[in-house]
């Protein structure tokens, strides 16, 4: 950026008047500047911002969608001022690569089908979307063609392995009464709480459990 105090001669230093009409006059030549900047960066499409991609797509015919983001505009262009070249599946490939689109191309001949795999990680919903009009630029009309996205997902599931038994205790208190006892404990082997049940069964007179 041009300063222009720096160009002053050395007699006006010190003059406030100078100094003051060299920092009005500094702000519209930054302006002009910025201005100049824009203009030179809209001359191409991987630096134009919003009205320079305006331009071109102008030129090129095609649709300003200002609700897309400039990245996306900007692919659209370029595709449009692709060299021309013979399309086949190994230039679609490279032309995927090159607009960093994660996504593998299989053909199937025999069914005019052409399948692309992606991490759904990895790809965008506007990578998806450009790679969506790549092919329908880029494929003969009686070739259908497939988008699909995979993710890896992990689940955790718990297994619980064990036993159980009894054990049954039969007591005999004399000699007045028949007192029987009966204790049955559950055992649990693994990952379960075991409990302890306990009945208790005295008979003399009444019976009273």
């Amino acid at each position: 950026m041009v300063k222009l105090k720096e160009y002053l001669p050395d007699y006006y230093d010190g003059v406030r008047e100078m100094q003051r009409l060299m920092e009005v006059e500094q702000k519209q030549a930054d302006g002009f500047d910025d201005m100049a900047t824009r203009i030179l960066m809209n001359q191409f499409v991987s630096t134009a911002d919003s009205d320079g991609l305006s331009i071109f797509e102008n030129q090129l015919g095609l649709p300003t969608d200002l609700n897309q983001s400039l990245e996306s505009r900007r692919y659209d262009i370029m595709v449009r001022l692709l060299p021309p070249r013979p399309i086949t599946i190994w230039y679609f490939r490279e032309l995927l690569a090159s607009m960093d689109i994660p996504a593998t191309v299989d053909q199937d001949a025999i069914r005019n089908h052409v399948t692309t795999m992606s991490e759904a990680d990895d790809i965008t919903p506007e990578q998806i979307k450009r790679l969506r009009y790549l092919l329908n630029v880029m494929l003969p009309a009686d070739q259908t063609y497939q988008i699909q996205t995979q993710a890896n997902v992990m689940t955790t599931q718990s297994i619980f392995m064990g036993g159980s038994t009894q054990t049954y205790t039969k007591a005999t208190i004399m000699p007045k009464t028949l007192r029987t006892a009966v204790v049955r404990q559950p055992q649990y082997f693994g990952g379960i709480k075991s409990q302890i049940y306990v009945r208790t069964t005295i008979k003399g007179g009444d019976e009273n459990q």
